[in-house]
C-alpha cells in the first residue's frame, strides 16, 4: 500500500488491473511471468520467518514435474499456482506453520487459482508490436520532461534505449513510469502491455506481425477515473528532485537482430538467472546460519520479527560478498 504500480498515473489502479498476457507457445500458460511477478512480494531478506517460498505453476511442464517429485495431491488444472513454505532447519517454526495452528516444523502448501480472460486490443498499446514501440517514442519525445531523461531522443534507436528503464527493478516502477502512465490516460488508451522487470522478456516480429512473445505484463485502464492535466505537468521542478534512474541488472543483455526482417524484435536475457542466483545465495547462506543457530535448540521454535530482522542485515551482506564474487565487474550491454 506504500509503494506505486508501474504505469498506473495515480494512486487509483489497484492490483485487479494487473494481469500476466499468455505466451504464444502454450496459449492457456503464460511461461512462468505472473509466478515471477508474485515472487517480487517475498523479500528473501525475511527468509528466517517465513522461511524458504517456492512457487509452482500448473500450467508449465517443468513445475508439475517439481509437484510430482514433492508428492503433492493437486487436481492438475492448469490453472493452479503451487505456494510453499519450506523450514530452513528441522528444528525451524515459521511464521507460516504457526498461521495453519501447528507448532513443529513442516512445509505448508497454498493453493491458488489464477484466471485466463480475453480482452480485445482495440485502444490498446502493445509494446510487443513495432507500432506499439514507435508510439511509446513519440510519447516520451512529446514530453519535455521525459525527453530530459535521453541523452539523443531523437536517436531512431530510441525504444530499445528505453528497455532498461522499462523493466527497471524498482517494485511498483520509479516517477518515469508514473509519468508515463498519467500521459497514457490522458490520451485515452484502454491499457498497455510492457515487460515484465521480473523475468527475461522476448518479442519476435517477422515482416511487421508478431509471431512468438513471452514476459508481458497488461494493466488495463478502462473505466479508470480521469487524470487531470496538472497532475505531473504542475510539478515536474519537484519530479526532477525525485528523479532517480533505474536499476537494471547488469547481468541482463539486449540483443536483437539487425535483419529489417525481423524489425522490433528484441531478447532480454540473464534477469531471470541473475534474480534467482541471487535468492539461491540467500537461501543458502540463511540454510548455513539455521543449522548454527537451531543445531543446538532441544525443541522446535520460530525466530521474532526482530530476531529475523537483525539476522536479515548480516545474511544480506553476506550473501552479497558471495554474489559480487560470483559476478565481478557484471555491466549492462544493449
Amino acid at each position: 500500500m506504500t509503494k506505486p504500480r508501474r504505469y498506473a498515473g495515480g494512486g487509483d489502479l489497484g492490483p485487479q488491473r494487473y494481469y500476466a498476457v499468455a505466451g504464444s507457445e502454450n496459449p492457456p500458460s503464460d511461461d512462468g511471468t505472473l509466478i515471477s511477478e508474485l515472487h517480487e512480494y517475498w523479500d528473501p531478506g525475511w527468509i528466517f520467518h517465513t522461511g524458504r517460498v517456492m512457487l509452482l505453476d500448473g500450467g508449465i511442464p517443468g513445475d508439475r514435474r517439481h509437484i510430482a517429485d514433492f508428492r503433492i495431491e493437486w487436481d492438475r488444472d492448469p490453472s493452479t499456482i503451487i505456494c510453499i513454505f519450506w523450514p530452513l532447519h528441522k528444528s525451524h517454526v515459521t511464521a507460516a506453520v504457526r498461521l495453519s495452528g501447528r507448532d513443529e516444523p513442516m512445509a505448508v502448501v497454498l493453493f491458488l487459482r489464477a484466471s485466463v480472460a480475453e480482452t480485445g486490443s482495440d485502444g490498446v498499446l502493445d509494446l510487443r508490436h513495432p507500432g506499439g514501440q514507435a508510439e511509446f517514442v513519440e510519447v516520451v519525445r512529446s514530453s519535455n520532461f521525459l525527453r530530459s531523461r535521453f541523452a539523443n531522443p531523437e536517436d531512431p534507436d530510441l525504444f530499445l534505449q528505453c528497455v532498461p528503464t522499462l523493466m527497471g527493478e524498482e517494485r511498483g516502477g520509479s516517477v518515469f513510469h508514473a509519468y508515463v502512465g498519467g500521459i497514457l490516460r490522458r490520451q485515452g488508451v484502454r491499457g498497455l502491455i510492457y515487460p515484465s522487470a521480473r523475468r527475461d522478456a522476448a518479442t519476435e516480429v517477422v515482416n511487421g506481425v508478431l509471431t512468438r512473445w513471452t514476459g508481458w505484463c497488461f494493466v488495463d485502464y478502462v473505466g479508470a477515473p480521469e487524470v487531470p492535466d496538472t497532475v505531473f505537468e504542475k510539478f515536474e521542478d519537484y519530479l526532477e528532485e525525485l528523479w532517480i534512474p533505474s536499476t537494471f541488472s547488469g547481468a541482463a543483455r539486449i540483443y536483437r537482430s539487425s535483419d529489417p526482417l525481423y524489425s522490433g524484435s528484441f531478447t532480454v536475457q540473464g534477469l531471470e538467472d541473475d534474480r534467482w542466483g541471487l535468492i539461491s545465495a540467500i537461501t543458502e547462506t540463511a540454510e548455513k546460519r539455521a543449522n548454527e543457530i537451531f543445531a543446538k535448540e532441544k525443541r522446535p521454535r520460530g525466530l521474532s520479527r526482530e530476531e529475523s530482522e537483525s539476522l536479515s542485515r548480516a545474511l544480506r551482506e553476506q550473501a552479497a560478498k558471495r554474489w559480487n564474487k560470483r559476478h565481478p565487474g557484471a555491466e549492462t550491454n544493449s
